[in-house]
């Protein structure tokens, strides 16, 4: 750091100069080298910026999919549903064989791993219901396919306090995640009791686009409701309805 000299002292920057007083008197000096710009450029800082890059791509990947899903996953998610799948999204990305570090991203890797992801970790599909659903996705029709066979309600749901009635719903996706855009398809059950009557088996048609080259995903969850005087209402905003993806076909 360089001494001013002369009668009339600077303070504060000019150019990439810059002029301050110190205990040794008044010093002039470089503008020190912003982070930003080291952050872009600095060879120390080309690991953080592969992997500053690679999480914004599950971030982004992230959204897209819980885009494509909202319609259900409104009422069926939990607090940290968001930094979930993205880890799981990051999972995909650092599997991703075919690009270097840095360049890695989601419809690369294995999107299959998405499979069995819950969107609300205190509602387990499986654990709240007990249930055998068959899938299955036919990419030259575009159909996404869940049959239910029959069963007792109150033998298989572990219904929440309160719930008398439930609904089942089943979404079909196609989510191109390069273009940031989704096709879905969403059917669901008619509000059905809690009982000890046997279920009628239920088949849900999800349409997509036909011979599809984006990955596909099938999800089912399950709604609570309760009965008061006639009126059907849905039970603690969604705190136990459930819902996961059953099935991921990779493009």
């Amino acid at each position: 750091m360089a001494r001013q000299s002369g009668v009339v002292k600077i303070e504060g920057s000019l150019d990439d100069l810059t002029f301050k007083k110190t205990i040794d008197g008044y010093q002039v000096g470089l503008k020190p080298r912003s982070k930003k710009a080291a952050f872009k450029t600095g060879e120390s800082y080309a690991r953080t910026r592969e992997n500053a890059a690679e999480f914004g791509r599950a971030g982004t990947s992230g959204k897209v999919l819980r885009r494509a899903v909202q319609e259900l996953s409104r009422t069926a998610k939990d607090q940290r549903v968001i930094s979930r799948l993205v880890a799981r999204m990051m999972e995909i990305i650092r599997k991703d064989a075919i690009n270097s570090r840095g360049e890695r991203n989601v419809y690369d890797g294995p999107v299959e791993l998405l499979k069995d992801f819950e969107f609300n970790a205190a509602a387990v599909f499986g654990q709240t219901v007990s249930i055998h659903p068959a899938v299955s996705i036919d990419r030259a029709l575009g159909l996404l396919e869940v049959s239910i066979g029959s069963f007792v309600p109150a033998n298989v749901i572990k219904k929440p306090q309160g719930a008398t009635h439930y609904k089942l719903a089943s979404l079909g996706a196609e989510v191109n995640f390069q273009g940031e855009s989704y096709i879905t398809d969403v059917h669901e059950s008619a509000m059905l009791p809690i009982d000890q009557q046997d279920s009628r088996p239920l088949v849900f048609s999800n349409q997509v686009t036909t011979n599809s080259g984006h990955p596909l995903f099938v999800l089912l969850g399950i709604q609570f409701f309760q009965m008061v005087n006639g009126q059907q209402y849905p039970l603690n905003n969604g705190a136990f309805n459930a819902l996961t993806i059953l099935e991921v076909s990779p493009a």
